[in-house]
């Protein structure tokens, strides 16, 4: 069986804004490895008690800083999102309708 996909936006309220809001985006470059997916996973799996010391500290960053040696300030900068994200997403106010997530654009 086939697992469905799902498309993850960073930077919903920039996607959003009057000047990208139905123009193309044409991604320059993508960065896929399993180290990444490790990051992401841990960071997800520790949300409630996550800090950002524990997460530069934790064994994946390690291993996605040492994978990606010459972008480590990109990792860092990314983990730095994921945490701010991971701490805050329960916040937002989005609906669910019709199987999408929609967010309220203006009052």
């Amino acid at each position: 069986s086939t697992r469905p996909k799902l498309l993850l936006i960073d930077e919903v309220d920039v996607f959003f804004s009057k000047d990208f809001y139905g123009e193309l985006y044409t991604p320059q470059a993508s960065l896929k490895h399993k180290s990444i997916k490790k990051l992401l996973d841990y960071v997800w799996r520790n949300r409630k008690n996550i800090t950002f010391g524990r997460l530069q500290t934790s064994l994946e960053f390690s291993q996605c800083c040492n994978t990606f040696p010459d972008w480590k300030e990109l990792i860092e900068e990314s983990a730095k999102d994921m945490f701010s994200c991971v701490t805050t997403y329960h916040s937002l106010s989005y609906v669910c309708q019709n199987d999408m997530i929609g967010y309220k654009d203006q009052d």
